[in-house]
């Protein structure tokens, strides 16, 4: 057999809920289910053609539902985060508010602020 390129094959992938997710769901008045939901598709697909990004952000509108997220590893894990849940908005106001706040970073990051 030959040998595999790949260090690690058939990563877990778990996900984790900030405290400001938690109170977004429950401003929504999002259940248990609603949030399984979410979290069964973004574990099964946590890079996904179907998600806008901003940097590191991650935003899936999911059930009506922006899921804002950024993935990351933690040992042999990929490690999905939620950090924020607002309702979707055919608007886009979600992206207006993070294509201003990467500019906000860009500045920053140039200037040393």
């Amino acid at each position: 057999m030959a040998e595999s390129e790949f260090r690690f094959r058939n990563l877990k992938v778990v996900i984790d809920i900030t405290m400001p997710a938690e109170l977004d769901a429950e401003e929504l008045k999002l259940t248990e289910d609603e949030l399984n939901h979410a979290a069964k598709i973004l574990k099964k697909t946590p890079f996904s053609g179907h998600a806008r990004i901003f940097g590191d952000v991650h935003v899936r509108e999911i059930s009506g539902n922006d899921y804002i997220y950024v993935v990351g590893r933690d040992g042999a894990v990929i490690a999905v985060t939620l950090g924020g849940i607002v309702r979707h908005s055919a608007k886009g106001e979600i992206d207006k508010l993070m294509e201003k706040l990467a500019i906000i970073g860009i500045f920053r990051s140039s200037t040393g602020i």
